[in-house]
């Protein structure tokens, strides 16, 4: 009882971690917590209960999550691919099969937790290129008796980064992309990219950045939702497609 292998502080860590995680549901929320409070004294344990609040929060509604994450994890120990169903979300709140029901056939290489969600990153050979699935959305998962493929892909991914590039997991043309911001603005540059991102001054007042993204629409937004503190400067391409992005929203609430 003295020796306990868990401080209070860490559990209730353990306890925020799995009460604000989206990609389990409230059901499991719960029964992790209650498991988690056991390794606690009595006292302790109710301390813990009063830091939790699970009820309404955004969840998943996938029962299936630890199963899928179990027979992710098998596949890869085991160097074989995994098919399933991926499926999204209608306007009428039902979920929807993609591609017809067709089943994903995938050879699963990584985990990645961003956004409060859990991505499978995984060779697409048909694509011929590594793409990520959200874990609750995925169905009927298998492990197939086949070899995976795309080392050599996967070799060129670094999972450290690969979050960091991927705007909310959107895909997008991977590039250099320069942005000029002011200096109030470093903190944010740091938090999103991590303290070697590369800071250049400009003046006393304006710094540039480079750093390899996806730049996909939802770059584009984040640097927008940034306001004049922040602007894309290269490369060109790029650039035109921030200003055809603001020239459809500006169509779009004229009307």
């Amino acid at each position: 009882m003295i020796n306990r292998e868990f401080e209070l502080a860490e559990l209730k860590l353990l306890v925020d971690s799995v009460a604000s995680a989206k990609f389990i549901t409230e059901e499991k929320s719960n029964e992790l917590i209650k498991k988690i409070e056991h390794l606690a004294s009595k006292q302790e344990a109710s301390m813990l209960q009063r830091q939790v609040y699970v009820s309404g929060r955004v969840k998943t509604m996938n029962k299936d999550i630890m199963e899928n994450v179990d027979a992710i994890h098998n596949a890869i120990s085991q160097n074989l691919k995994i098919s399933f169903q991926y499926f999204q979300w209608n306007s009428k709140k039902e979920p929807e099969l993609r591609k017809n029901g067709e089943r994903y056939i995938i050879s699963p290489w990584g985990l990645s937790w961003d956004d409060e969600n859990y991505y499978l990153v995984g060779y697409d050979s048909g694509a011929d290129r590594i793409k990520h699935y959200r874990v609750d959305k995925m169905l009927k998962i298998k492990v197939e008796s086949t070899r995976r493929e795309g080392r050599n892909k996967f070799k060129e991914v670094d999972m450290a980064a690969y979050a960091k590039k991927m705007f909310n997991m959107f895909d997008g043309e991977e590039q250099n992309v320069e942005i000029l911001c002011v200096n109030e603005l470093a903190g944010v540059m740091i938090d999103r990219f991590g303290k070697d991102v590369r800071m250049l001054k400009v003046d006393d007042e304006h710094f540039r950045v480079v750093v390899k993204v996806a730049a996909s629409s939802h770059f584009i937004h984040w640097i927008m939702a940034l306001g004049d503190g922040a602007k894309i400067i290269g490369p060109e391409s790029l650039v035109e497609e921030v200003k055809k992005e603001i020239r459809r929203l500006s169509q779009q609430y004229e009307k």
